[in-house]
């Protein structure tokens, strides 16, 4: 089994970026992650003047063998342990209430049993990777970006048991990833969820030939689309176009009967509205789409 090194992190995702290790196609491969912050913020009266690094550090990049332009990487997420504590924060400049708070707070919280508490709340934790994604064809896209070689979604459907799917730019996929969180609501409207250092075990499949254009995850029997856009209405337009291709093309209907299947039974949803692009998923069950995960469409 492969292990990446938990220093071996970058802070952009770019075809420049030198390959900490290789796999194979079927491998399983651990990424060990530092949190958001570079695990340098470690008690509630840290000086936040002095964090003068980028955000978002990412463990990799992984080359994998095989996979090259015009092909998919299917990344299954088998295990994410978290640290013993997490850290979130308000800050004057970031999330929606920037302007109605005018000093940084830091708050640590113990996580144990399952559990953190925060606000007088104990509350169970749900791991998710905020930021997961394959170099771009070119450009350095910084690691607090999302886009479509995925990046910072913050979709908390990448948990334990999805599978998420990156299209491939260049040669060896360079795949990292990174800023996971115990827990965060859709929006992450605070700019914060619980930031955790973590261990994730994933399993990592080339399949050849199948072009994305946006990253997609399965989970818990629904399909998701994930797009990015400037603002909210780019990203639900570009989501929900991407779902009702999918529609079309695997259940052989037109656009009409896509959009009422997706109206009837499909889901439009928030991933966040924080980072540099906003981004959203539209779900829909499995059950209503003849969908196959290494089908080449």
């Amino acid at each position: 089994m492969i292990k990446l090194n938990k220093n071996d992190h970058v802070y952009d995702f770019s075809k420049d970026n030198q390959p900490v290790d290789v796999c194979n196609s079927g491998d399983t491969v651990i990424f060990n992650t530092k949190d958001c912050y570079s695990d340098l913020v470690v008690d509630q009266d840290y000086d936040w003047d002095r964090f003068l690094i980028k955000i978002n550090p990412v463990n990799g990049p992984l080359y994998i063998n095989n996979a090259m332009p015009g092909d998919t990487l299917l990344v299954k997420i088998i295990d994410i342990r978290l640290n013993d504590s997490g850290i979130i924060v308000t800050k004057p400049y970031s999330g929606v209430f920037k302007n109605e708070v005018d000093k940084k707070i830091t708050k640590i919280v113990n996580i144990k049993d399952g559990l953190v508490e925060l606000s007088s709340n104990k509350i169970e934790i749900r791991p998710m990777i905020g930021t997961i994604g394959t170099a771009p064809i070119a450009g350095s896209i910084a690691a607090n970006t999302p886009n479509n070689h995925g990046g910072n979604m913050d979709n908390k459907m990448i948990t334990i048991n999805s599978i998420v799917e990156l299209p491939v730019f260049v040669e060896g996929g360079l795949l990292a990833m990174g800023d996971v969180h115990a827990l965060m609501g859709d929006g992450e409207v605070n700019g914060s969820g619980i930031e955790c250092g973590s261990t994730i075990t994933v399993q990592i499949e080339v399949i050849k030939g199948r072009r994305l254009i946006n990253p997609r995850v399965i989970y818990d029997g629904r399909l998701y689309t994930i797009a990015s856009g400037i603002d909210l209405d780019m990203a639900s337009r570009i989501a929900c176009k991407d779902m009702a291709n999918i529609i079309k093309q695997y259940n052989g209907i037109d656009q009409s009967d896509a959009g009422m299947l997706m109206s009837t039974v499909g889901d439009l949803q928030v991933c966040q509205i924080v980072n540099p692009l906003s981004t959203v998923r539209f779900g829909i069950d499995l059950k209503y789409i003849n969908y196959d995960i290494k089908d080449e469409r």
